[in-house]
């Protein structure tokens, strides 16, 4: 299943625009519900269905997001709002999310970053920690986990 599907499916819709034959997955009130800080998130990808569909099951935990698409719009982004959290896809047109890690490092290094990907490698993953990323996620990613992983930074 295509995270675009997965992600759609969690918010009651189709790939048709029909609502979604099942309901969004039920998980315990503490990975859905319970956040410890209302984080700003900025969600990077170059699948705009995608960033839009995590920017609002960020936003629907109870966090602030924003969208952008790809890596030269998250350095615009990120420089405007100084969020406290950045959710990238790997595999970008220009910029990978490991890239994009690297550039907003240089302007602050107390970013935080989890990368999602579909097609990563152990090596690239292994690299993404060891220069500071905090957690590198499957795609497609079920929403309790990526609901999880962000809470995980409700510091």
């Amino acid at each position: 299943m295509t995270t675009s599907r997965l992600l759609m499916q969690h918010e009651g819709v189709s790939g048709s625009g029909a609502p979604a034959p099942f309901p969004a997955p039920k998980t315990s009130g503490q990975d859905m519900t319970k956040v410890q800080k209302r984080l700003s998130i900025l969600v990077v990808d170059d699948e705009p269905l995608v960033a839009k569909m995590m920017k609002r099951i960020a936003t629907n935990a109870g966090h602030s997001a924003e969208q952008a698409i790809g890596g030269k719009e998250a350095l615009e982004k990120y420089a405007a709002m100084k969020p406290d959290l950045v959710l990238s896809d790997y595999h970008m047109p220009g910029m990978t999310g490991l890239q994009l890690f690297r550039k907003l490092k240089e302007t602050d290094e107390q970013v935080r970053m989890i990368i999602l990907s579909g097609a990563i490698s152990e090596k690239e993953k292994e690299a993404c920690l060891a220069e500071g990323v905090k957690e590198v996620l499957p795609k497609p990613v079920d929403v309790p986990t990526l609901l999880a992983a962000i809470n995980r930074f409700g510091f």
